[in-house]
């Protein structure tokens, strides 16, 4: 790296934050470089997770061309940035395959929600009301999940709707679960479905999402837990007022993708029958 390929945007305590040279970040100064203590010279990108060590020199014209200013929020270009991660996903398609494998689900039904990686976790992008995206979700191989710095909390989608071995498609019947990989889960039984972030997602977003294609009747699967129904039945009281609405929790301790994998598809797939009947 030369110092021309940091753009250096502020000073703080132990570092110095700059625009990625890596993924072309034009908006936000994801990047930290440890500008004094053990780990000097160490950089890293917290959007994209690529990191190095800068020599002496580049620190030494980082401290002489500085330039103090208070920082300012900006966007993030979150189409783009979700462009580079799934390009990193698929010159790392072992990765991919892999957590497909754990998580007992055709890869294709991941690559249908976007799914990248970043060197360190798969990503996931979060979309508004819009189907615009606004933040990345972080699965680490441990199961551990964060959002990229300045995310907002929205939904999951899919692409390719009518394109679905095997699932079912109806604009008139939108199903709503929670989390992407249930998303994944569902969108092979029936393809017309949304994915909540987690129980706080906020209930707006969703309600708005329903305004604009106008189901005629919505099924909410939220997790077996306590937490997972409160915000089921909150939202199923939002939109009753413009779409049929019911709620069918998993049992206690299951989620959509944990359920079928047990019961099988078929039990999903009896249920929104029966609702059908």
């Amino acid at each position: 790296m030369k110092l021309q390929d940091f753009n250096i945007v502020d000073e703080c305590n132990h570092y110095y934050t700059a625009f990625c040279p890596i993924h072309n970040d034009v908006n936000t100064p994801n990047v930290t470089i440890t500008r004094i203590g053990k780990y000097i010279g160490h950089w890293k990108c917290w959007a994209c997770g690529e990191e190095g060590v800068v020599s002496d020199m580049i620190l030494q014209g980082i401290n002489k061309t500085i330039i103090h200013k208070p920082k300012q929020r900006v966007d993030i270009n979150w189409k783009s940035l979700n462009r580079y991660y799934i390009n990193k996903g698929k010159l790392n398609s072992s990765k991919l395959l892999g957590l497909a494998d754990s998580l007992d689900l055709p890869l294709w039904t991941l690559v249908q929600l976007g799914v990248g990686y970043d060197g360190r976790a798969y990503t996931f992008p979060v979309h508004s009301a819009d189907e615009e995206i606004i933040g990345i979700a972080l699965r680490f191989p441990d199961g551990s999940k964060k959002m990229v710095r300045g995310s907002e909390i929205g939904i999951y989608l899919g692409n390719n709707m009518l394109d679905i071995p095997g699932a079912s498609h109806s604009k008139s019947r939108l199903v709503i679960c929670e989390g992407a990989t249930d998303l994944a889960t569902i969108r092979r039984i029936h393809s017309t479905a949304i994915g909540m972030f987690n129980n706080e997602t906020p209930i707006e977003i969703v309600y708005n999402y329903i305004l604009k294609h106008k189901p005629a009747e919505t099924i909410i699967f939220p997790d077996g837990d306590t937490p997972g129904v409160s915000g089921a039945n909150k939202l199923a009281r939002r939109i009753m007022d413009i779409t049929h609405v019911k709620v069918f929790p998993m049992p206690p301790g299951y989620d959509v993708r944990q359920y079928c994998t047990e019961k099988g598809r078929e039990a999903i797939v009896y249920i929104l029958e029966c609702i059908h009947a």
